[in-house]
């Protein structure tokens, strides 16, 4: 039930059930049946987003793997804590337990294990923004692994197709993406669909293929809704808002950047900055974009650096901007800008946008709604 739930959703019914198992009368029995259990609790946990608890499973699940010398539990259970170490932003850490966990999956002769640990890892890689050209080695280890034992696994296509797309290599990723969401269609869970279908919308959007951006995002949204797994749809909605820029359905586009602010934090802000940055130029709002371009500085610096395909976009607002503001003005916006929050400049981003809008003629740059979407 943990691996269905995890699966298909919705989450929180999934964990519900769980709690239920674990309290009847023989379930603290020290075996492997619950070792399993534990494991597959922590990683549900997770995509429930209650990370602590996800921890705390995680955790019990390795002691009693150790205890009565569950080697693969162990490993497995070392994959959870990397997950949770990941999410709380911990890379060494998150590294430290993929590589303990990939040690003991390629002793057991384990390739689905260590296929699964390698693309974590690159994850980490790629999310730190430490080291791009060993995330994507990593990544390409774990399809070839994949592919050489013969079954189908499509997690590390996925993350070597976003790995692309993040690179600005449109078309290969596409290709990818697709392929992914086709196997994943056939044996794999709706968490992996709705992943592929959020990157195939970014790549169709950056593609102008709007048409096509559209189906795969609002259906993302219907499977969002039906894992449940979180309060908040931010990513959709973010995704949603690029696309609205992208196509000059400016009101739409403030409606669904106010919505995704929310719960929109750590690796996601500058992606969301540099789109309402790309809205502000359509806007003919030049010196907020330069001010809001000044915070995607900072985060770059504290939080992690940009992509190629964000720098790209980055990179496009500026000369935009330029034509608008001398040297001056555009540095002296970017500096206020990086001595403010995301929080502070997506709020008053939003707010000026909106009054923007609401204006009985709002000035826009011709065209440019559709020239400067996100990374474009």
């Amino acid at each position: 039930l943990v691996h269905w739930y995890g699966q298909r959703g919705p989450f929180r019914e999934g964990a519900r059930l769980n709690d239920e198992v674990l309290n009847l009368a023989r379930a603290s029995d020290q075996t492997i049946a619950r070792a399993r259990l534990l494991f597959e609790a922590g990683i549900l946990m997770i995509q429930n987003d209650d990370v602590d608890k996800a921890q705390l499973f995680e955790e019990q699940s390795l002691e009693l793997s150790r205890a009565i010398g569950y080697r693969k539990g162990e490993a497995d259970a070392l994959l959870g804590l990397g997950r949770v170490s990941w999410i709380k932003s911990a890379w060494s850490t998150a590294l430290e337990h993929f590589a303990c966990s990939l040690a003991i999956y390629r002793a057991l002769n384990e390739p689905g294990g260590a296929a699964y640990a390698l693309v974590l890892m690159a994850n980490v890689k790629e999310y730190s923004g430490t080291d791009l050209v060993q995330a994507r080695t990593l990544a390409e280890e774990s399809v070839s692994i994949a592919q050489q034992t013969g079954f189908i696994f499509p997690w590390p296509k996925y993350v070597l197709g976003a790995m692309l797309l993040n690179a600005g290599d449109l078309t290969t990723a596409r290709l990818m993406l697709e392929q992914t969401l086709a196997e994943a269609r056939i044996q794999e869970g709706k968490p992996l669909i709705f992943g592929c279908l959020m990157d195939l919308g970014e790549v169709a959007t950056r593609q102008k293929d709007f048409t096509a951006a559209k189906a795969f995002l609002n259906e993302a949204l219907v499977l969002k809704s039906e894992l449940g797994n979180h309060e908040d749809f931010s990513s959709v909605f973010r995704s949603l808002a690029h696309l609205a820029t992208a196509t000059g359905k400016h009101h739409q586009a403030v409606i669904l950047y106010k919505a995704s602010f929310v719960a929109t934090r750590g690796r996601s802000m500058s992606d969301y900055l540099i789109g309402v940055a790309t809205f502000a130029v359509a806007l003919n709002q030049c010196q907020l974009a330069a001010n809001i371009l000044g915070t995607v500085d900072s985060l770059a610096e504290t939080v992690r650096p940009l992509d190629p395909i964000e720098k790209a976009g980055y990179a496009r607002n500026v000369e935009l901007i330029r034509t608008h503001l001398d040297d001056v003005e555009f540095e002296s916006a970017r500096t206020i800008g990086r001595r403010r929050t995301f929080e502070e400049t997506a709020v008053e981003a939003i707010s000026i946008l909106e009054k923007a809008l609401d204006s009985e003629e709002p000035a826009m740059l011709a065209g440019e709604s559709m020239l400067a979407n996100p990374s474009s």
